[in-house]
């Protein structure tokens, strides 16, 4: 599924928390690399050192943030461009920990896409 049309890219935003939610990391990865051919990009947070190429965006954030469980709070598909507020929960050391995100996703003709998170640090 290349991520070539608003519904494509909708449909790839909920499968991708679908399969994410489930812990499916297969399904999840395979998904992701039939939407973005391409290069993927990954500035997260907004301002830190974008991680550039599948493995850094993609496949390295499955390791660092599971066990999160997302859920898309609002999701707005407009041409080339999706934007998702996604509620992050995680337990830490007992404790459920909530942060709310906004994530961009910016898809272009040639398979690429740039995805910036933007939260802040639980204190």
């Amino acid at each position: 599924m290349a991520a070539g049309t608003e519904a494509k890219r909708r449909e790839l935003m909920e499968e991708s928390e679908r399969l994410w939610n489930g812990g499916d990391r297969e399904g999840w990865e395979q998904l992701w690399r039939a939407a973005v051919p391409g290069e993927h990009v990954l500035e997260s947070p907004v301002g830190s050192e974008p991680r550039r190429g599948f493995e850094a965006a993609r496949s390295q954030v499955w390791e660092q943030s599971q066990p999160v469980q997302i859920t898309t709070k609002q999701l707005i598909v407009s041409g080339d461009s999706v934007a998702a507020l996604t509620e992050n929960v995680v337990s830490i050391a007992g404790r459920t920990v909530t942060v709310l995100s906004i994530d961009t996703y910016d898809f272009d003709d040639s398979g690429n896409c740039y995805e910036r998170n933007y939260f802040s640090t639980p204190g």
